[in-house]
């Protein structure tokens, strides 16, 4: 699911970059918003795998603090405290999590296609590319969130 989430994401990101192509289009804001993507999405599973399944009872049940639905709100809330604490530091430490995001994925991917097979691998990465298309279709498709809204205003009002 990490893999394709990360697909997901990637391909929103690219979508929004080839509907603004021809515009003022700066492609730094569509990468951090793609790598603190993959940060979100690896940062459970890279830490499962740090701290081993330790959370795990001898009946098999997981314990909620090492569950996957935890550490993900628990990875938004570092991440927007940070981003709150960076106007009062002044450091920004976005680049350690863009590349610990996008090494992370890269890692679990390898790992992944390793374990599924190539002819599984393809499949399953062409329904996400699918997917992530017909997501920003969906939510670009219609007045004030498409990517040309202010462009728009222009030719109708």
């Amino acid at each position: 699911m990490v893999v394709l989430a990360g697909i997901v994401a990637a391909t929103l990101g690219g979508v929004y970059a080839l509907l603004r192509a021809g515009f003022e289009n700066p492609a730094a804001p569509i990468l951090k918003s793609v790598c603190l993507s993959l940060f979100l999405t690896t940062f459970p599973f890279v830490c499962r795998t740090f701290l081993g399944r330790s959370g795990q009872g001898t009946d098999g049940r997981v314990h909620w603090a090492s569950s996957y639905a935890f550490l993900w709100l628990a990875g938004f809330a570092v991440t927007g405290l940070i981003g709150r604490l960076v106007p009062i530091v002044g450091i920004n430490p976005f680049i350690a999590f863009a590349v610990a995001g996008s090494v992370a994925f890269v890692l679990i991917s390898v790992r992944w296609i390793r374990d599924q097979g190539a002819a599984r691998s393809i499949a399953y990465v062409v329904s996400a590319v699918a997917f992530g298309c017909w997501t920003a279709g969906v939510v670009w498709g219609r007045v004030y969130k498409n990517p040309l809204f202010v462009e728009s205003l222009i030719i109708d009002g």
